[in-house]
């Protein structure tokens, strides 16, 4: 059985750590305009114990330097401003 799970991910290019389990994955992402919070939703395993790690998602606009390594989960848009939000895995810190 797997669960859907929605983080908000930070904007400003700091970066979000988030601790998922280790199978976890992206599935959507949308910046949603009523609260001006970018969302990632995650499918995750329902078990109660499994193996997790402290995974780190950032936030490039159109134009940044994106790392080599960094892996795309998406895009989003914020349809009230000219704003694209691309959504990248990148190694966590430390």
């Amino acid at each position: 059985m797997k669960i859907m799970h929605k983080y908000a991910v930070d904007t400003d290019g700091a970066g979000s750590e988030i601790e998922l389990p280790t199978d976890a994955c992206v599935k959507h992402l949308e910046y949603l305009n009523v609260d001006k919070t970018l969302y990632i939703w995650v499918e995750v395993p329902a078990e109660l114990k499994c193996d997790k790690q402290l995974r780190r998602f950032k936030v490039f606009k159109t134009g940044d330097g994106i790392p080599i390594s960094a892996q795309y989960c998406g895009t989003a848009v914020d349809h009230y401003l000219p704003e694209a939000y691309h959504v990248y895995e990148i190694e966590p810190t430390g």
